[in-house]
């Protein structure tokens, strides 16, 4: 990763170019409302910069209940 550890499905992590490395940044499911908490570990494509959020395996299931077959979803993002 970006911050020069060993990724992992199970961490909760993210990649994006929206914060710096080492942030810690609370992502919310618009359709559930259901949040995660995440550290930015990496950095994601130039192509989506602006527009999205890589959550790690292990976030993306807590913020989908468990469906990983959704693979976009609409979410807010918040820097803590």
């Amino acid at each position: 990763m970006g911050n020069g550890a060993v990724f992992s499905d199970n961490g909760m992590t993210c990649a994006t170019r929206l914060y710096p490395l080492g942030s810690l940044v609370c992502v919310t499911n618009i359709e559930n409302n259901k949040k995660v908490y995440v550290e930015v570990t990496d950095r994601i494509g130039k192509r989506f910069a602006n527009t999205r959020i890589d959550l790690s395996k292990k976030a993306f299931s807590d913020l989908t209940n468990g469906n990983l077959n959704l693979g976009l979803v609409k979410v807010r993002v918040e820097e803590i």
